[in-house]
């Protein structure tokens, strides 16, 4: 109904829609393609496939007829893109500086950027005022999103609120390593020291994931290469209180992210992780809303409503 026509041939079209992911200085774009970026007469605007709300997308000059970039999440206030990064993530950031805290020694800003990939991305280069304009957040990316297949069960379960459940917190990851692989542990080990609670911090089979986090009270969300992980959405479809290091920074579509609205922030060290896991337990019954609320929203979203906000957004950019 928007009479839009996609067309593989540039000579053809009067937008350019073209998808990044993102590395430092575009190296993973070949040179066609550069050329073609570079010398284009129509509008063009980026879909960057990013984990973090940061973007690293930097190379304005090289896109004189650039007219927006479009992420599944962004930073807020946006001009926290200009401020220091780890990993070139805003959150690694704060991981980092937390880790640095409580150890005083750098052994994973050392080891984590001097031989890899992100060498010389702890800080990207400096994005002007009319550039971050540029900047929207519009869900396109489904695998990153509550409506991937990694949410299907608990979107498709039935959920019983008044049900009791067996675990009094569920915190099951991927183990990573340097400062990632740090905040995990950290996260587990206070989970594990709640003796007195019924916990799921061991490694699990798909199956048994997914029936122990619908059984659980709290879902306790690590950080990992983004904000977001699959596990937040599928707790909120489930009916689990989220606990996850402070996220309201985010700007996202559904935007899950408010701040003891949505979920229960806690500090990126987990030093009040054990406190916030204590509220919940004791005002569990309080927060029925909050559970009900969540599974509700969710609910609501659906791919064929983000196809059209998508397009709605590409008309009115382009």
């Amino acid at each position: 109904d928007k009479n839009i026509i996609i067309t593989e041939n540039i000579n053809e079209a009067d937008l350019l829609i073209f998808l990044i992911n993102s590395s430092k200085n575009m190296t993973n774009i070949n040179e066609n393609d550069k050329k073609m970026l570079k010398e284009s007469k129509i509008p063009v605007i980026i879909l960057e496939r990013f984990d973090s709300s940061v973007s690293w997308f930097r190379e304005f000059e090289m896109i004189p007829n650039l007219k927006a970039i479009i992420k599944n999440r962004l930073i807020e206030p946006i001009e926290l893109m200009n401020s220091e990064y780890f990993y070139g993530r805003y959150h690694y950031k704060l991981m980092y500086d937390a880790y640095y805290k409580e150890t005083g020694i750098n052994k994973f800003k050392e080891k984590d950027l001097s031989n890899s990939i992100y060498s010389g991305l702890k800080t990207l280069s400096l994005i002007s005022s009319d550039n971050l304009k540029k900047f929207n957040h519009i869900l396109w990316d489904f695998n990153s999103s509550p409506l991937s297949r990694t949410c299907r069960f608990f979107r498709n379960s039935e959920v019983d609120f008044m049900k009791d459940r067996e675990f009094d917190v569920f915190c099951v990851n991927r183990n990573k390593s340097g400062i990632q692989g740090w905040a995990r542990n950290k996260a587990k080990n206070i989970i594990n020291n709640m003796k007195d609670l019924n916990v799921v911090t061991n490694d699990l089979s798909q199956n048994e994931y997914n029936e122990k986090l619908i059984n659980s009270k709290i879902g306790v969300a690590c950080w990992g290469w983004g904000e977001w992980i699959h596990m937040d959405a599928s707790a909120m479809y489930g009916g689990t209180i989220l606990i996850k290091p402070d996220s309201g920074y985010i700007r996202m579509f559904p935007d899950i992210y408010i701040n003891n609205k949505t979920y229960i922030p806690c500090k990126p060290d987990y030093s009040d992780l054990e406190e916030k896991i204590r509220y919940v337990l004791d005002n569990y019954d309080n927060l029925l809303e909050m559970r009900k609320n969540n599974r509700e929203f969710l609910l609501s979203i659906n791919h064929k409503e983000c196809a059209k906000r998508f397009w709605d957004k590409i008309l009115e950019l382009k």
